[in-house]
């Protein structure tokens, strides 16, 4: 499930705490097809919580297959956030996979004043600090990064540059807005915001232009859909379920 998470994700500018647009207690559940089959689920939630004393907030992503998939290739994942709620830095990742026979246990903590990332590895039991800027990203933090966006200032055609420390690097990432689009949800039609990543062909994907994930138009700004062509087959993720929200969550029938 590190894929789903990795490919949601821009950014560009801060914007404080008071105009975030989630909360503590949000929650998002979106069910995950693999082709047309019923793979699995993931989940999205907020917390509040106390980063070296200062408010922050955590974020938990959870992935798991179901059914045949199941049996198939299971998958039990966990990835956290910590990260500051003014700044929106990220300080403490973790990555917890269960995918198959492939397991990784890890925390990354972010060191913005020495400038510095270290990585715990359970599983290896080793400890490494690696280089970083002032600007990087975890993939989970990410995400809620670009949701504190103003959506209004993103034009159609804009190139947005991201730097995300993931498996002990900086990996940079262009992300492109293609523009907005009205799509029919289980929850009815919804104004969306669309955007493309480019993203490293062969790895993982077919493609550089193979995923492109829809967010709402409006004040929440929460994923709503992912479409992603990977190398063997494809991926769809739709919201199922979500509570908690700032703001209201408007759909129509028509």
């Amino acid at each position: 499930m590190k894929r789903y998470f990795l490919l949601i994700f821009l950014t560009t500018q801060l914007q404080g705490q008071n105009s975030l647009p989630y909360k503590n207690g949000e929650f998002l559940t979106y069910k995950v097809n693999y082709g047309l089959l019923h793979a699995g689920f993931t989940t999205l939630a907020v917390e509040n919580a106390k980063i070296n004393g200062k408010q922050g907030l955590h974020i938990i992503g959870k992935g798991w297959s179901v059914g045949i998939m199941d049996l198939l290739f299971p998958v039990r994942d966990n990835y956290e956030s910590y990260f500051d709620a003014n700044t929106l830095k990220p300080q403490r990742f973790i990555r917890n996979i269960k995918e198959g026979g492939h397991t990784k246990n890890k925390e990354t903590l972010f060191d913005f004043k020495d400038l510095k990332a270290t990585v715990i590895n359970y599983k290896k039991q080793t400890k490494k600090d690696y280089p970083i800027h002032n600007n990087v990203k975890d993939m989970l933090n990410a995400v809620y990064y670009f949701r504190s966006l103003d959506f209004n200032k993103l034009e159609t055609g804009e190139i947005v540059a991201i730097d995300l420390f993931f498996d002990e690097e900086i990996h940079s990432m262009k992300i492109i807005v293609k523009g907005r689009e009205r799509i029919h949800t289980k929850f009815g039609y919804i104004n969306t915001l669309v955007i493309m990543p480019l993203v490293q062909q062969g790895r993982v994907f077919k493609e550089n232009e193979s995923l492109t994930v829809w967010f709402s138009d409006d004040q929440n700004r929460i994923p709503v859909k992912l479409k992603a062509s990977i190398v063997v087959g494809s991926i769809k993720m739709d919201l199922e379920e979500y509570r908690g929200l700032s703001y209201d969550f408007r759909a129509s029938f028509n």
